[in-house]
């Protein structure tokens, strides 16, 4: 299990196989970037207000590792993380 803190922002299941949920208590808009291991965009969700759990969609994807970049708004620091997506 993972707290979600104030201002913060989380990924789940790892590995995952066709979703991933990201989830924030802040209710701040966030932009989520989650790239390839090549460095191409995956998926984006920008300016989006988080309070809760947003659902993405990775079925179309290809087994992997994904690095997933999020961002709050009116935080100066940038969450990083990496997921394993296995089928």
């Amino acid at each position: 299990d993972r707290t979600v803190n104030e201002g913060a922002a989380v990924s789940f299941p790892n590995p995952a196989s066709d979703r991933i949920f990201i989830a924030s208590a802040s209710g701040k808009n966030v932009t989520v970037r989650i790239y390839n291991t090549l460095g191409e965009l995956a998926y984006e969700m920008v300016n989006v207000p988080l309070s809760g759990i947003q659902v993405v969609d990775m079925s179309e994807r290809a087994e992997g590792i994904y690095h997933i970049s999020a961002v709050v708004e009116g935080e100066s620091r940038v969450i990083n993380e990496r997921i394993v997506l296995i089928r």
